[in-house]
């Protein structure tokens, strides 16, 4: 999946730039001067930086919760998933982002079932099957815990 994701980071990377240069033109900036900002951007040693670190990020948040749903489908017993958010001031919440990731905080889904991020259906944080505005970046965790019967046995598979 890493492959169709550095796509959509280059696509984000074009668009970023168009959002320069129209907030430059709105704010009535000359051209030279825009230019100049996008050249210096650009031309700043850590211009790729965040989007090496971006990358990185969403890949390994993808294969190690993935890698989880792996493993507990190999258990035979049967598993609930917790979604675990990194609360912080960068999670994603509604506004400014699209999905909101505190909001799933200790959300659960059988086994089986995804997740409902805001009608994105994700069976993991990270899931390369969500839009890109709900996985890229994240860094929240799924969680398993086994099911159990009233008397407290595990249930199986």
């Amino acid at each position: 999946n890493a492959g169709s994701r550095i796509i959509s980071v280059r696509k984000n990377l074009i668009d970023y730039l168009i959002n320069i240069i129209a907030e430059g033109l709105a704010e009535n900036r000359p051209i030279r001067a825009i230019a100049r900002d996008l050249r210096k951007l650009i031309n700043s040693p850590k211009f790729y930086d965040w989007q090496i670190l971006r990358i990185v990020r969403t890949e390994t948040t993808a294969a190690a919760n993935n890698g989880a749903i792996v493993a507990a489908n190999t258990t035979g017993v049967a598993l609930e998933k917790i979604w675990i958010s990194s609360l912080d001031a960068r999670t994603r919440t509604i506004p400014p982002d699209q999905f909101d990731h505190i909001e799933m905080e200790g959300v659960t889904a059988d086994q089986g079932q995804p997740f409902n991020v805001q009608g994105d259906l994700l069976q993991f944080p990270g899931d390369p099957q969500g839009q890109a505005a709900n996985v890229i970046n994240c860094r929240c965790t799924v969680a398993l815990q086994p099911k159990r019967d009233t008397q407290g046995r595990l249930l199986l598979t």
